[in-house]
C-alpha cells in the first residue's frame, strides 16, 4: 500500500473502520492505538466512521449486534484523531431510535470534536450523510 500511495500522496488512504478496528484489537489482543499504528504503517492516513449508526448500545445491540458498543467506537476515534488520522462519522436513522438517542448521538459527537481540539490543537472535519433506503424519512427530530 506504502508503495501504491506515493505517487498519489494527496489522496487519502482508509483500510478499515472503526468498528473493524476494535474488533481486531480485540481479537489480536492489541490496543486500538496497536491497531491503528499497524495499520499506519502499511499506508493508512484516514479512519471512516461509518458502523457508528446511532451512538446507543440499547439500538446498536438490535440492529447490529455484532458490532463494538458505542464507548469502543468513540474510544477507537479519539485514539485515530490523537494521531492525526482523518476521521469522519455516520449517523443512519429513521429505524428504531428514540429522538433522544438522535440528539444523544450528535452530543456525543460534539463531545468527540471538543476532545480532539483540547487533544490535538484542530477540530476534525465531519461530513453529514443521510441514509436514504427510498427517501430520507423526515426531519432529524421527527418520526
Amino acid at each position: 500500500m506504502v508503495a501504491i500511495k506515493k505517487p498519489f500522496s494527496r489522496f487519502k488512504t482508509a483500510r478499515t473502520r472503526a468498528t473493524r478496528s476494535s474488533f481486531s484489537g480485540k481479537k489480536e489482543r492489541k490496543s486500538f492505538r496497536e491497531v491503528l499504528e499497524i495499520l499506519v504503517e502499511s499506508g493508512m492516513d484516514s479512519l471512516p466512521g461509518p458502523g457508528a449508526e446511532i451512538l446507543s448500545d440499547r439500538v446498536r445491540k438490535t440492529i447490529s449486534p455484532g458490532k463494538c458498543s458505542t464507548q469502543d467506537w468513540l474510544d477507537v476515534m479519539r485514539e485515530a484523531r490523537k494521531m492525526n488520522l482523518v476521521t469522519s462519522a455516520t449517523m443512519m436513522f429513521g429505524h428504531i431510535e428514540t429522538k433522544k438517542e438522535r440528539l444523544e448521538h450528535l452530543i456525543r459527537l460534539r463531545e468527540g470534536i471538543q476532545q480532539a481540539i483540547r487533544d490535538t490543537g484542530f477540530e476534525p472535519q465531519y461530513r453529514n450523510q443521510a441514509y436514504k433506503p427510498d427517501e430520507l424519512p423526515g426531519e432529524l427530530l421527527e418520526n
